[in-house]
């Protein structure tokens, strides 16, 4: 920071307590059996939601009337599936699933959330529209109304490194004493990388037409992707397992989730390494083995790509 520059903080006559709105995703968790959402203030205009990982047996759903009150929301999904329709004169249906930010502005249109059964986890950060520019840097970001109608109920694939931070606010590296202030620091962190993700997003160009059915065979794609990390990945067998022609898999894949197949794989076992090592796992060549590495150096300079650190420094600041 230069001498004499001064951090501006929101002057929008908002204390962090006064964000008791709840978005529909939380609204609808909260009344799923063994689900536990909680609410968090973080600074001024900023909210959390944590929504811990929770099981339902059935999909449920339910309503949304549009809010005008309604803080803007940035929903970071790392377990589970669901639906969103936009009530539009011609209604929108936005898929959500494992590993994506979706950006929500409820005080537009009315919708109906889906949320699929199985196990769900959502890190949610709330944001007064009036507090934006002054927390993202005022004229050097602007989430003007074209931007917003581009972007708003669109979903993508969520940076590593927000996936990382999302599961610290769920479970903080500090004394509990601590978990306040740490939630507060990381809720402007998670803001940073979400507006970064989704304005980076909205640069992208879309080329290839895809229909219903394409979009859900895409969807299969990136879920089989998930559930089989350690396989080996040839295009031509997803393309003959899920009924699309190479061009359309390859171009549709990255136009919807804004990376390649095999750049996607790479990111879920990375990920998944990441977990390993949260859950106490040190042998990192074992790790890359057991994710389908041969080269245990790729592995290291891969993951340091996603993270900063290679796998050794992370594992030592963990301890």
């Amino acid at each position: 920071m230069s001498p004499g520059m001064r951090v501006k903080i929101p002057s929008v006559g908002l204390t962090a307590s006064d964000l008791a709105w709840r978005s529909p995703l939380f609204r609808l968790a909260a009344g799923v059996d063994g689900a536990q959402p909680v609410a968090h203030p973080a600074l001024p205009g900023l909210g959390l939601e944590l929504l811990p990982p929770y099981v339902s047996n059935r999909s449920v759903r339910a309503p949304f009337p549009a809010d005008p009150e309604a803080p803007l929301v940035f929903s970071l999904q790392l377990s589970g599936a669901g639906l969103t329709v936009l009530k539009k004169k011609q209604p929108i249906q936005v898929q959500h699933g494992k590993n994506e930010l979706i950006f929500y502005n409820y005080s537009l249109v009315d919708v109906e959330i889906q949320l699929d059964p199985g196990e769900n986890c959502q890190v949610n950060l709330l944001v007064r529209p009036e507090a934006l520019p002054d927390w993202l840097g005022g004229e050097s970001f602007s989430l003007d109304a074209g931007l917003v109608e581009r972007i708003n109920n669109s979903g993508l694939i969520a940076p590593l490194r927000l996936i990382a931070l999302g599961q610290s606010l769920l479970k903080p590296p500090v004394a509990a004493s601590f978990t306040q202030a740490y939630r507060s620091g990381a809720a402007l962190v998670f803001l940073a990388l979400a507006a970064d993700a989704l304005y980076m997003s909205d640069n992208a160009t879309t080329h290839l037409h895809l229909n219903r059915k394409d979009l859900v065979q895409l969807a299969g794609v990136k879920r089989h992707i998930e559930e089989h990390l350690t396989e080996p990945l040839r295009l031509q067998d997803l393309s003959r397992m899920f009924c699309l022609n190479e061009f359309k898999l390859k171009t549709g894949f990255k136009q919807i989730y804004r990376m390649s197949v095999a750049a996607y794989a790479t990111y879920c076992r990375v990920n998944f390494a990441h977990s390993r090592f949260l859950q106490g796992e040190s042998n990192v060549s074992q790790c890359a083995w057991d994710m389908g590495y041969t080269n245990v150096s790729h592995f290291i300079a891969t993951f340091r790509k996603h993270f900063g650190l290679t796998p050794g420094e992370f594992i030592r600041r963990m301890r």
